[in-house]
């Protein structure tokens, strides 16, 4: 009866302490958080005077992101031992035991997961294993996210040095722990250690834990970077050491376990580390601010869990289903969603700067808006002022589709957010077709992720608007529709690719050509009404290219299409020049390899560590554009920071995927891990030597680091203008002036325009600086026309009958 009332008393003292583990503590958890975020706002809040509520909340979404790959952390070091427990159910346990963290000493989050996971009958043994491993996993993980700031405190002052150490890292990790486990395979006894510290004796499973890690504790980073930037501006140039920086702060806070989650340790890390960025005192505003947004940020999350266990919606299984069945394609979509953040933000940044011009931002938009106020595909002659077709310069017949879209923003911003959408969109058809061609998934995100890293692609998207730079989205799909048979989609995205640019169509006749010959020479299965399907592509591609560059181009432009004095060496008119290039093959070769077009080459096929060469078949497809983009005596058609590599990148993936497939079926040594690690380190290579990101050793990021200081003022006065007046202006202000029927870029129209503005020293301009100069003190002399506003840098005259509102 003793040992009985023993038994009870420990059973019910057990369920107490469980109890005391659960909501009651959690409410304890939140008093300690309200209270830390009252003191905290009492201190920050009178400092803030301004806050940039976008950047803010790409600190919140950052923040979100982070916190749902702890929780899916988690659930992968769960493994097999958790696959009974639901994703929803397994994350409102994750997130409700670390709430608990707040409460001082970090054991009761430990305590409160033991809890939750005995309820699904998991060991105390097995939790305790995994708790073990996800501790030492974060240790490691926001460890090697912090090597760069350590790095720069040690006065490591090239970041290409940092970026070697770090792949030699990594690297080694990799090479350490498959030697080790192939060592160790054959001994029980060690190799039941080598699992229990590893917690799986795959080294694969262990390097793909660790990448996620450092991914999640780079969110982390990411989401203070821009909370605090939402408050002090922080140079984007130094966003990788600041990300580390904040990472090493959280790494500091986590192994100082005595206090509740670092609580004080990361606010101090941070304010120290910052002051070498900002002053002290702002510097401890924003450590104090970034802790606020952390916290909130996790409220918002767990209230998000709350009502995902709550509510019994169907659509909420099926999505959770799709999570784990598809989780590739999920974390595909969320950095899809970052790239989109990115580059939407800084496109926009660019076009309010005054970054974008007339060329050819203006030239696209205008032609739009035109076309949507009834005069299709025309605008004003760029280098005139005649009112003239499209088709005068090019033939992006696509420019008309997108008309309808400025009935919901009639912006020329809203040409740069679709360029980034529909760029962004082409990683999901590289995934596809990878994962068609190879099956592998990790492989397949592999080329995925390279697809939104590639220098190319950023660089095209940054550059303005242009119709042809949908085309590698384009292209893709049409590729990937052809693989899976679905005609119909296949000739709807071909000739959505045609019609973004006139020699687009000699890629689609190609692709036609490919599928005829490949289904005639199919010895399996001879499709006939697919080889037609094929030959009919080839045929009326080919005859739109004809017609295009030996008709309707140069019947509207009067003469021969413009870009042909590029290749003035091999002749005057397209006839001669294709034949000068196909009959004097040792000049063709010594111009593809003059100068920098082998640096263009590498540029190109580098990032996919030059995979794409060994399945030169489908490089049948870039024929077209390299050379016209190799042979040109224009030095930015050889460079990849413009629109011209936009068909070109479609078939380097498709190539380099091809060319992968060869390599796992004649080298059995290689598995697809071990191409997908290759692939990413080339890819993170290139994208820090040559990319446009923030990071890189040559970053686009003028737009956020040289703002200009009146561009509220300018913008305000330009916006003023009324629409049927004409205007001529510097390149630097034709985007936000074209949405209108006459606009003339300077020198041309001064002796037509309404008014003329001139904007100086900013983004590309024909003319120079002395010269626009000559040209205002004349304007200025000049009877019909006087100086209506002056501010720095930005001049407005108007004819003097007019006037404008704009005083207020």
């Amino acid at each position: 009866m003793a040992k009985f009332n023993i038994d009870l008393i420990k059973r019910n003292l057990f369920s107490l302490i469980k109890y005391l583990i659960g909501w009651p503590l959690s409410f304890i958890a939140l008093f300690f958080v309200l209270r830390m975020v009252f003191d905290s706002a009492s201190k920050a809040i009178p400092n803030i005077t301004n806050i940039n509520y976008g950047f803010l909340l790409i600190g919140i979404l950052s923040f979100l992101c982070y916190f749902f790959l702890r929780t899916y952390l988690w659930k992968y070091i769960l493994g097999e031992k958790g696959e009974h427990i639901s994703f929803k159910k397994n994350s409102l346990y994750w997130s409700t035991s670390e709430l608990k963290r707040y409460v001082p000493g970090n054991i009761w989050s430990f305590l409160a997961r033991t809890s939750s996971l005995e309820k699904e009958s998991l060991t105390k043994k097995d939790v305790f294993s995994f708790l073990t491993f996800e501790a030492g996993m974060v240790a490691i993980s926001s460890f090697a996210v912090s090597f760069f700031y350590i790095l720069s405190v040690l006065k490591t002052e090239e970041l290409i040095l940092t970026f070697k150490l770090f792949f030699v890292f990594i690297m080694l990790l990799f090479i350490f722990s498959t030697v080790i486990y192939k060592l160790l395979i054959k001994n029980e006894k060690l190799q039941s250690i080598f699992k229990f510290i590893l917690h799986e004796n795959s080294p694969f499973r262990n390097i793909k834990l660790l990448g996620l890690g450092i991914l999640t504790f780079f969110m982390l980073g990411v989401g203070n970077y821009f909370s605090i930037t939402s408050l002090f501006y922080l140079d984007i140039r130094n966003i990788l050491i600041l990300v580390s920086l904040f990472t090493f702060s959280y790494f500091v806070g986590y192994i100082s376990i005595i206090t509740p989650m670092g609580l004080g340790v990361r606010e101090g890390v941070t304010t120290i580390g910052l002051s070498a960025y900002l002053l002290s005192s702002a510097a401890a505003v924003s450590s104090i601010f970034s802790r606020i947004v952390f916290i909130a940020s996790e409220l918002i999350f767990l209230s998000l869990l709350i009502l995902w266990n709550n509510l019994k919606v169907n659509v909420l299984k099926k999505l959770e289903n799709i999570i784990f069945e598809r989780k590739h394609l999920v974390f595909l979509i969320i950095f899809i969603c970052l790239y989109i953040l990115y580059f939407t933000l800084a496109s926009f940044l660019r076009f309010d700067n005054f970054y974008t011009g007339r060329f050819d931002l203006g030239n696209m938009d205008q032609t739009v808006w035109n076309t949507l106020n009834g005069r299709i595909f025309q605008l004003t002659d760029p280098d005139g002022v005649e009112t003239v077709s499209r088709f005068a310069i090019h033939g992006d017949i696509i420019l008309v589709l997108l008309s309808p879209l400025y009935l919901i923003w009639s912006d020329p911003r809203m040409l740069l957010l679709l360029q980034t959408v529909v760029l962004s969109l082409g990683s999901i058809f590289v995934y596809l077709i990878a994962r068609k061609v190879l099956v592998d998934k990790n492989l397949s995100f592999a080329f995925a992720l390279s697809y939104l890293l590639y220098p190319a692609v950023g660089y095209v998207n940054l550059y303005d608007f242009h119709a042809v730079s949908l085309a590698t989205t384009f292209l893709l799909a049409a590729f990937y529709f052809y693989l899976t048979k679905n005609y119909i989609l296949v000739t709807v995205f071909a000739l959505l690719s045609a019609f973004t640019k006139e020699q687009a169509w000699a890629i689609t006749s190609l692709f036609g050509f490919y599928i005829f010959i490949k289904e005639v020479l199919n010895k399996t299965k001879r499709n006939l009404k697919e080889a037609l399907f094929g030959f009919m592509l080839f045929v009326l591609s080919a005859l739109m290219f004809v017609l295009l560059f030996w008709k309707i181009i140069p019947f509207f432009k009067g003469g021969n299409h413009f870009a042909l004095e590029y290749y003035s060496q091999f002749g005057s008119t397209t006839s001669e020049i294709i034949k000068n290039i196909l009959l004097n093959p040792v000049k063709t070769i010594t111009t593809l390899t003059e100068g920098t077009r082998l640096v263009y080459l590498s540029e190109l096929f580098g990032p996919l560590g030059y995979l794409s060469v060994l399945f030169p078949v489908l490089l049948i497809f870039t024929i077209p554009d390299l050379m016209i983009n190799l042979l040109s005596q224009n030095p930015q058609l050889h460079q990849i920071y413009y629109q011209y590599s936009s068909t070109i990148t479609p078939f380097v993936f498709i190539a380099a995927i091809f060319g992968t497939k060869l390599i796992l079926d004649k080298v059995k040594l290689l598995n697809p891990q071990h191409l997908a690690i290759y692939i990413f380190i080339t890819t993170l290579i290139f994208a820090y030597q040559t990319g446009p990101l923030p990071f890189s050793n040559r970053p686009n990021i003028d737009m956020f680091t040289k703002q200009m200081e009146n561009r509220f003022v300018v913008k305000t006065i330009i916006d003023s203008i009324p629409k049927n007046l004409s205007v001529a202006s510097t390149n630097n202000l034709g985007s936000h002036l074209s949405q209108r029927e006459n606009i003339y870029t300077i020198p041309y129209g001064l002796d037509r325009a309404d008014a003329i503005v001139f904007l100086l020293e900013r983004g590309y301009s024909e003319i120079d600086y002395q010269t626009q100069l000559m040209m205002i003190e004349k304007l200025k002399q000049d009877p019909i026309f006087t100086l209506e506003f002056e501010d720095t840098n930005f001049y407005l005259f108007l004819r003097k009958n007019l006037a404008l509102d704009f005083k207020n």
